[in-house]
């Protein structure tokens, strides 16, 4: 449970605080954030690709972490749940895990873009740390919890 809150934690920091600067020409620039992206675009009018920015960005990602906590939640021994039901929720995060973090994906072509071109320099902001805290996290979780497991 741990886990899955700090996991939850460090997605919100990630998906509000800034995740990149754009400098252009040397001259402008512009910092922006998951929702701040999604807002932006949902005011004028773009909905379709706020969904995709939030949906993929924010809203499956942490849908997968409640899903975790919660198949964490029924794997534990004292919990009586069903073995049908932890596998439909166990599918179901599965689902969402490949669907989740699309935006880190995009960020680094951003980033290479940045480097291959002399008009624009991308830098990343600490909300992109907090994002890829969140997902070294996700990553490495099964692990941690199994060796918690193991030493106990």
């Amino acid at each position: 449970m741990a886990y899955g809150g700090a996991e939850a934690g460090l997605l919100i920091l990630g998906a509000t605080l800034p995740i990149a600067r754009i400098t252009e020409f040397w001259l402008f620039e512009t910092q922006f954030s998951i929702l701040g992206i999604g807002t932006t675009l949902l005011s004028s009018g773009e909905i379709l690709l706020a969904f995709v920015v939030l949906g993929f960005g924010f809203i499956f990602p942490m849908i997968k972490i409640i899903l975790g906590i919660r198949v964490d939640a029924q794997e534990h021994p004292s919990q009586q749940y069903g073995q049908k039901h932890t596998r439909r929720t166990a599918r179901a995060r599965a689902f969402f895990q490949k669907f989740s973090m699309v935006d880190v994906f995009l960020l680094s072509f951003l980033v290479y873009g940045s480097k291959i071109s002399e008009t624009y320099e991308v830098t990343l902001g600490i909300g992109a740390y907090f994002l890829m805290t969140s997902i070294a996290l996700s990553l490495f979780k099964p692990y941690l919890l199994a060796n918690a497991d193991q030493s106990r």
